[in-house]
């Protein structure tokens, strides 16, 4: 019975804070997807010769180039502020496991 402390497994925060970001990174894909498809969709149906143009491209171009590079400056934003740096070492001894950053 003085054992039971030992038997119990704790989960590594590392697995929990991966987790949450390849969550994030799900959402995020999905949401540039559909951006870009109901851009190219919406603005894009119909005759071409009745497109409107915008810097010599049709409109539905544009907008999915403009809705990119948002994703792209999100992304950015992600990496540098949201995502954590995890050690992937067992035995790091500079990452505090229980708080998911480096001491």
């Amino acid at each position: 019975m003085e054992n039971k402390k030992q038997d119990t497994l704790v989960p590594d925060s590392r697995f929990q804070t991966m987790g949450k970001e390849a969550l994030i990174v799900v959402v995020y894909w999905l949401a540039m997807f559909a951006g870009v498809m109901l851009s190219a969709v919406f603005l894009g149906g119909g005759d071409p010769a009745e497109y409107t143009y915008l810097f010599g491209f049709p409109l539905w171009y544009t907008v999915c180039i403009g809705i990119m590079i948002v994703g792209i400056v999100v992304g950015i934003f992600l990496v540098k502020k949201i995502f954590k740096d995890v050690s992937l070492d067992a035995g790091d001894p500079e990452f505090d496991y229980e708080k998911g950053e480096k001491k």
